[in-house]
């Protein structure tokens, strides 16, 4: 059960990760406690439901950065940011580039 309920959500974040929904939408989709939620999420994926999602949107921006020629406050909206200085702190984050570096790297 608790492995249909993560792979419920996994899914739920994938098609909705560029919207804002919070803990407590994802729950509910997969019929489980927020909390319960949150500790069998983490325990199985070794991520906490916010986490993943970061980790998702942000990868969804590297993939944009990489194949388009989008703005990068264009790709933060596009990968679900509300914000294009914490989509640049997390990116930098992650990635230990900023973005704008990261699609000079990348530019062959």
């Amino acid at each position: 059960f608790h492995l249909l309920a993560i792979e419920k959500a996994k899914e739920f974040i994938a098609e909705k990760f560029t919207e804002d929904f919070s803990l407590l939408d994802v729950a509910r989709y997969c019929c489980v406690s927020p909390f319960h939620f949150s500790r069998i999420f983490k325990q199985i994926t070794s991520y906490t439901p916010h986490q993943y999602l970061l980790s998702y949107r942000l990868q969804h921006a590297a993939m944009l950065i990489n194949s388009t020629s989008l703005s990068l406050t264009e790709i933060c909206y596009m990968s679900g940011f509300s914000r294009s200085d914490y989509f640049s702190a997390a990116f930098s984050k992650k990635y230990k580039i900023s973005p704008s570096q990261f699609r000079q790297a990348n530019r062959v």
